[in-house]
């Protein structure tokens, strides 16, 4: 799992892996573009911060990471994991 300093550069590690993924918490999906540029406005918005961590899955899966005392917490899941015909 690869840990990176800023959302926007998770999303463009991420699209290596994945084209397509749907937010946690909702049904609202991203393909590469919309992706990126939500993670570039959250970016913007929220400078970076030395104590969170994003991280990449093999899959594409986009998480945080703030501290070793706890789990990942998974922001963006993929749709469309390598040789699936159907989402997730």
């Amino acid at each position: 799992m690869k840990m990176i300093e800023t959302l926007t550069l998770a999303a463009l590690e991420a699209a290596k892996h994945c084209s397509n993924w749907r937010f946690q918490e909702t049904e609202e999906c991203h393909d590469k573009a919309s992706l990126l540029a939500v993670c570039t406005v959250h970016d913007e918005i929220n400078p970076p911060d030395p104590d969170i961590l994003y991280c990449v899955s093999a899959e594409g899966a986009v998480g945080i990471y703030s501290s070793p005392e706890e789990s990942i917490e998974w922001l963006f899941i993929p749709r469309f994991p390598r040789g699936a015909d159907e989402p997730i």
